[in-house]
C-alpha cells in the first residue's frame, strides 16, 4: 500500500512538473490565474523532459527533435526574429508585434508593440502572461501586459546607455528577471513585483570571445552565449569555458536542458549539442538560414500529415 501511495505522489509531481512555463522549475507561488506555472531550473537536471527545440531563423520557425529531425513550423523569419515560450505557448517577435502561435504553427494572437519603444529587438514571456521587451539602444526594459499596455520602464545598472545596438536577453527565475547585455557586460535582475533593478555579476568585456548573449540557468549555474563561446559562472564565481566554436560563429543563443546546451550558429547555419560536462560538442542540425534563436518546448510537436 505503502508502495502504491508514493507511486501515486510522483506520477502526480511529475505531471505538475510537466504542466510549467518558461526556463526556470516549478515555484507554486508564480503559478498565474489561467493554470500556468512558472517553470524554475532546479528540475532540469533531474528530469528527462521531452519535448521539442524550436529553432528560429531568417527562414522561419522550425520545430527540432534531439535526434535532428526538423520540420517547417511556421514561416515567420527574419534576421532579428525571437521565440519564447511560457508553459506550452508558443510566442514570437516580428517587426513591431508579438504573435502567439499554436503547437500546429498557426497564429492565434497578435500584441501590439508600443509604437514609441525605439528597439525591441528582443522580449520574454513573463508568467502572469505579460512581456519584458529590451530597447536593445537605450538600455532599459519596458514591462507590457497581456494586451501590450504599458506598465513599467527600467534601466539597466551601470553606465549610461551605449547609444548603439547591443543585445539584451533574459530568464525568469525564483520571481527575478534575469537580464543579459552586452553594453557593460552586466547581469542584472528585476524583481518581478516591486520592478526594483540590482546587479547580480560585473563582468569586463574581454577578448577574444566579444560580446555577452543570450542567458540560461540550470542547477547553481547561470549559461551565457559569447561571439564564439558558451560559457558559465556562480553568483561567486568567475566565467569559465563551457565550449569555444572556433571555427563557427556567431553563437546566438542557447537552451540548456539537463546535461546539454543546445546552441544556434547564425553564419554557419547550425544547431549544436555541448556535453555540459565534457565540453563534447556534435552537429544537431545543419543548412538553416541565419538561426538567431532557439528555446526548448515541453511538448513532442509531430510534422503535418502528408496528402
Amino acid at each position: 500500500m505503502k508502495s502504491c501511495r508514493l507511486c501515486f505522489l510522483l506520477l502526480a509531481l511529475l505531471a505538475l512538473v510537466l504542466a510549467g512555463c518558461s526556463e526556470s522549475l516549478v515555484d507554486p507561488a508564480s503559478s498565474t490565474g489561467s493554470g500556468q506555472i512558472a517553470l524554475t531550473g532546479a528540475i532540469k537536471d533531474e528530469l528527462n523532459l521531452r519535448g521539442t527545440l524550436l529553432v528560429a531563423s531568417r527562414g522561419g520557425l522550425f520545430a527540432v527533435s534531439e535526434r535532428g529531425e526538423s520540420f517547417l513550423l511556421n514561416p515567420i523569419g527574419s534576421a532579428s526574429v525571437n521565440v519564447e515560450v511560457c508553459g506550452t505557448r508558443i510566442f514570437m517577435y516580428y517587426f513591431g508585434h508579438i504573435v502567439e502561435i499554436d503547437h500546429s504553427g498557426a497564429e492565434i494572437a497578435t500584441v501590439e508593440i508600443p509604437d514609441w519603444i525605439g528597439y525591441p529587438i528582443a522580449f520574454t514571456a513573463l508568467p502572469d502572461g505579460g512581456f519584458a521587451i529590451y530597447d536593445c539602444v537605450v538600455d532599459s526594459v519596458y514591462f507590457v501586459d497581456s494586451s501590450g499596455g504599458f506598465l513599467q520602464a527600467v534601466d539597466m545598472p551601470g553606465e549610461d546607455a551605449p547609444g548603439h545596438m547591443q543585445i539584451m536577453r533574459g530568464i525568469v527565475l525564483d520571481g527575478k528577471l534575469i537580464v543579459s547585455e552586452s553594453g557593460d557586460g552586466e547581469i542584472a535582475e528585476i524583481d518581478l513585483e516591486t520592478y526594483a533593478v540590482s546587479t547580480l555579476r560585473d563582468f569586463e568585456r574581454p577578448s577574444p570571445y566579444g560580446y555577452y548573449g543570450d542567458i540560461d540557468h540550470l542547477g547553481r549555474y547561470y549559461y551565457i552565449s559569447r561571439r564564439q563561446a558558451v560559457q558559465r559562472f556562480t553568483e561567486t564565481s568567475e566565467l569559465e569555458d563551457v565550449a569555444v566554436f572556433e571555427d563557427d560563429f556567431n553563437v546566438t543563443s542557447i537552451a540548456i536542458l539537463k546535461h546539454h546546451a543546445y546552441v544556434t550558429l547564425n553564419f554557419a547555419g547550425k544547431v549544436c549539442k555541448v556535453n555540459l560536462s565534457s565540453g563534447k560538442t556534435k552537429l544537431l542540425l545543419d543548412g538553416l538560414d541565419y538561426p538567431v534563436d532557439i528555446e526548448f518546448l515541453p511538448v513532442v510537436l509531430a510534422p503535418p500529415a502528408g496528402p
